[in-house]
C-alpha cells in the first residue's frame, strides 16, 4: 500500500513540474511553430532588460525588452519579428505580433500547445483608454497586467481575466 501511495504521490509532483514549465532550450524563436517544437532557429546574443515602471508609465508597453550588442541585430528585429526568446531559465514573448502592445512579457506557463503569460492590456483596448480617457486614464491603465493564453496551434490569443496584485 505505502509503495502505491509513494508511486501516486511521485507521479503528481512529475506532472505538476511538467504543466508548469516556463522553460525552453536557449535561443531565439521566430515562430509559434518553434515554441512548439522547443527549437530556436536564431542564436542571437541578446540580453533581457526589466523595463522600469516610469518607462512602462510613460509609453506604455511590458515589462521587458531584449537588447543586442550585436549591431547587426536590426532593433526592427527584435520589436517586430522575433516571436520569442528563452534565456535557458524563463521564455519571453513577443506581445507586439499578438497585439498586446509594444516589448515583452514573461511566460507563466507552456504546456499541452498553450502558452500563459502576462501582459499589458490589448493595443485596441488602451488605445480605446487613452482616447476616452486622456493622459491620466492612460497612465494609470499602462501598469495594469492582464492573464492571456497563446494558442501555438493557432496563433490566437485569448484573455483570460486582469491580474490582481
Amino acid at each position: 500500500m505505502k509503495i502505491k501511495l509513494t508511486i501516486a504521490i511521485l507521479f503528481t509532483l512529475i506532472a505538476q513540474q511538467l504543466s508548469a514549465q516556463t522553460q525552453l532550450p536557449k535561443g531565439v524563436y521566430m515562430s509559434f511553430e518553434e515554441i512548439k517544437n522547443g527549437a530556436p532557429s536564431a542564436d542571437f546574443n541578446l540580453t533581457v532588460e526589466e523595463r522600469s515602471q516610469g518607462d512602462i508609465i510613460m509609453i506604455g508597453g511590458n515589462d521587458f525588452k531584449l537588447i543586442s550588442e550585436d549591431k547587426l541585430v536590426k532593433k526592427k528585429v527584435i520589436k517586430k519579428e522575433i516571436v520569442g526568446y528563452s534565456d535557458g531559465n524563463n521564455f519571453f514573448i513577443n506581445c507586439f505580433p499578438l497585439k498586446c502592445q509594444m516589448f515583452y512579457a514573461k511566460a507563466t506557463d507552456i504546456s499541452s500547445g498553450k502558452l500563459n503569460f502576462e501582459a499589458a492590456a490589448s493595443t485596441s483596448k488602451a488605445v480605446m483608454t487613452n482616447t476616452l480617457g486622456g493622459g491620466i486614464a492612460g497612465a494609470a491603465g499602462a501598469t495594469k497586467r492582464y492573464n492571456y493564453e497563446l494558442d501555438l496551434n493557432t496563433g490566437e490569443v485569448s484573455a483570460l481575466g486582469k491580474v490582481e496584485k
